[in-house]
């Protein structure tokens, strides 16, 4: 069997993962920027500020987790044609 050479270069990888690490930073830093901000307020709202970004990034972890977790799955299921299947 022949190989075959990936059809992508260096810099379109480089943009791939550029977008994806923007998108994996956004969810932290809108917590940190709520988080000076509410700060300025009382030690109640930081408080309740405190659990709700906790659970934010959890979630954010989780959906994340599972979305990596699934395209290696789908694309698979793609490549072989059977992707109703899935």
């Amino acid at each position: 069997m022949k190989e075959t050479k990936p059809s992508f270069n260096t810099t379109q990888l480089l943009r791939l993962s550029a977008s994806a690490f923007i998108v994996l930073a956004a969810e932290p830093s809108f917590v940190l920027v709520d988080t000076a901000v509410v700060g300025h307020l009382s030690p109640v709202p930081l408080g309740g500020l405190g659990i709700a970004g906790t659970l934010l990034s959890l979630v954010a972890t989780m959906g994340g987790f599972l979305e990596y977790g699934t395209t290696s799955r789908a694309l698979v299921g793609m490549g072989h044609d059977n992707a109703p299947e899935l």
